[in-house]
């Protein structure tokens, strides 16, 4: 089950289906938070639907930029 704010990260990423989201994009309205808050919501969201979260294979990360929904 997902939060409320894990649906919205994945409507981003539904939104934009294999392109690269920024953190802070991400973030939204929460970019006092930090960038650190997004890599915490997405490591939880891999836990939830990855097989191997230490390998996902849906949320990957484009290093210095943000992440990625795989369409593959």
């Amino acid at each position: 089950r997902l939060t409320e704010r894990e649906i919205e990260i994945m409507l981003a990423f539904a939104a934009r289906p294999g392109e690269t989201v920024a953190r802070h994009e991400l973030l939204g309205e929460d970019t006092i938070a930090g960038e650190r808050k997004i890599d915490v919501q997405i490591n939880r969201l891999r836990r939830k639907i990855e097989d191997d979260p230490a390998n996902p294979k849906w949320l990957q990360t484009v290093r210095g930029i943000g992440y990625r929904l795989s369409t593959d």
